[in-house]
């Protein structure tokens, strides 16, 4: 049945929505979708999707129109004057139905985010987040609650099991109540899926897996999960929960199991993951899996329920910083990560800070560059998980022990839920300020806006870490590794860089990379193309030299249990 069929069924309300997806497998596969709305009073309604999210440029260019109905189902004239933008002219307050369709495409086969995010469908999947599949009309107001039914239909009939941000559907159908905000903030996927279930405090936890090479057993990663829902929800008494999924896909070729190539996103009721395909728990370089899946479900609150003021990027040092901070702070007060490696942890965050070639940029570069700027996108990251350290710091120290950070945030998703109040970096300052001290929290302010470098006091983390000082070098390749993957040949190598000494020269052809960016501690590996014959060059990314904090637990503090 044409996926225009899937909505007849539905009583249409004028505020209601109705979305359809379609599994089409001849003459060629495709998803077909339908989206129902009333449209404008105009008589001219425009339906959108995100033209760039999360790292994906150009979205609607994965979309085909097939057409849109008014009335009595006759056809209207459908305008696309952009691959996201779409446009019919109408009756005033009619009735309209958009079709349109996503071919087969191999996304998934990418190991670049850019390209995996984007809509995927094969043989064995489709998964896609709603801001660059869902075509929603332009008039209807966002934040406003309303009707919204999906249905799902030729899944069940390949042998195919479906689920969404909302809900697993049943006999292809769901309706839920909710906000197109968080419809388009929404996973939807299908395929040869492995469904998992367990109840956290009385709340349904869902897991699909898809995929059959991981280094990792569905049990193991139901289990992590699990106990990483149950510890964030703990934290903020927040156990009344209807529904919260995680999803699993492989993305990209084969790594070492150990790589630390992971993806993750935070989207509505749910956290969306990909990793390369045979990837284990505890890699042995970068973030382990336990530490993304904490941060990303963090996000839940901050970042979800919690809201920035726009633009976003000027608050990504409280909404990506401070979900640092606690990602780290939840699993060792859970007991899923130890003493030590808590201590590697932030004095790695500390040290990434410390050494970021723009470690001085204001906040006000972070929104112009966020997007465009590798090292300009880590720091809000970097930067924000150290704030959230002093101003912990502070208030303890204000309050003689008897506050923390903890308070603060807890007050935050309250005053969200109360009034749906968006969080901004002047209000969340004046807010630091109430407990831990205009004086302290004016340091902050500098940090934060005008790029002042942090001071870090020697009892951070007293009685439990101690503070020493370490040398360490900044991060540097040596060369433009963005300009040389493109054009697959060395470019900007530096005299006197480790990739001169190494012997990386201008010019020569690169095959491969292997990179832990970021972290000085491993090589990188470069395969180059010289005379006819490959090699292998590998060295320590290290460029100038600095005195940097680092954390040592301290021996015979029995109790760190509240860092």
């Amino acid at each position: 049945m044409p996926v225009l069929g899937l909505l007849l069924a539905f009583a249409q309300a004028d505020g209601d929505v109705e979305i359809g997806f379609a599994l089409l497998r001849e003459p060629e596969l495709l998803v077909e979708i339908a989206v129902a709305a009333t449209g404008a009073a105009s008589g001219e309604t425009v339906f959108l999707l995100s033209e760039n999210w999360g790292g994906v440029q150009g979205g609607g260019t994965d979309l085909a129109p097939i057409g849109i109905s008014g009335r009595d189902g006759r056809e209207l004239e459908l305008e696309t004057p952009a691959p996201h933008r779409w446009r019919v002219r109408h009756d005033p307050g009619e009735r309209l139905a958009l079709r349109y369709r996503i071919p087969a495409n191999d996304h998934q086969a990418s190991g670049d985010p850019g390209v995996f995010r984007r809509p995927i469908l094969n043989e064995s999947l489709f998964h896609t987040v709603g801001y660059l599949a869902l075509f929603l009309p332009e008039h209807f107001d966002g934040e406003l609650e309303r009707t919204v039914r999906f249905r799902w239909r030729g899944f069940e009939d390949a042998g195919w099991k479906t689920a969404c941000s909302f809900g697993l559907p049943q006999e292809g159908a769901l309706e839920t109540a909710t906000t197109l905000d968080r419809v388009r903030h929404a996973l939807y996927a299908a395929g040869r899926l492995r469904l998992q279930q367990r109840e956290v405090r009385g709340s349904p936890l869902l897991v699909s897996l898809s995929g059959d090479e991981w280094g990792f057993e569905d049990a193991d990663f139901l289990a992590l999960a699990a106990s990483i829902v149950e510890a964030e929800r703990a934290f903020f008494q927040d156990f009344e929960r209807p529904f919260y999924w995680i999803s699993l896909i492989p993305a990209g070729p084969e790594l070492p199991p150990e790589s630390a190539n992971m993806s993750g996103t935070g989207l509505s009721n749910c956290f969306s993951l990909a990793l390369h395909p045979n990837a284990v728990l505890e890699g042995a370089g970068g973030m382990s899996m336990a530490e993304l899946l904490a941060h990303e479900m963090f996000h839940d609150w901050n970042g979800i329920t919690i809201r920035l003021e726009e633009p976003e990027e000027l608050g990504y040092w409280f909404s990506e910083g401070f979900t640092n901070f606690y990602a780290r702070r939840l699993l060792l007060r859970a007991g899923l990560t130890g003493l030590r490696r808590y201590a590697d942890s932030a004095s790695d965050a500390l040290r990434s800070y410390l050494t970021s070639p723009v470690r001085d940029a204001p906040n006000e570069r972070i929104r112009e560059q966020f997007w465009s700027d590798p090292q300009v996108q880590k720091l809000p990251y970097l930067r924000g998980d150290v704030v959230a350290m002093l101003v912990d710091h502070a208030i303890r120290t204000a309050s003689s022990g008897t506050q923390s950070l903890d308070d603060v945030m807890r007050e935050l998703l309250a005053e969200a839920r109360r009034d749906g109040r968006r969080a901004g970096t002047e209000a969340l300052l004046g807010k630091f300020a109430e407990r831990a001290g205009a004086e302290a929290m004016e340091r902050i302010r500098r940090i934060v806006v005008d790029g002042a470098m942090a001071q870090v006091p020697d009892d951070l983390f007293a009685p439990c870490l101690a503070l020493e000082r370490v040398t360490a070098h900044a991060f540097d390749l040596g060369f433009d590794l963005e300009r040389s993957m493109q054009e697959k040949t060395v470019h900007g190598l530096r005299a006197g860089s480790s990739a001169e000494a190494a012997g990386l020269q201008e010019g020569q052809e690169l095959l491969t990379w292997s990179v832990y960016h970021g972290d000085t501690g491993k090589e990188a590996q470069f395969t180059i193309r010289e005379d006819g014959k490959q090699r292998t060059i590998a060295y320590l990314p290290r460029g100038a030299a600095f005195e940097v904090p680092r954390f040592v637990p301290r021996a015979g503090v029995s109790d760190c249990s509240q860092l």
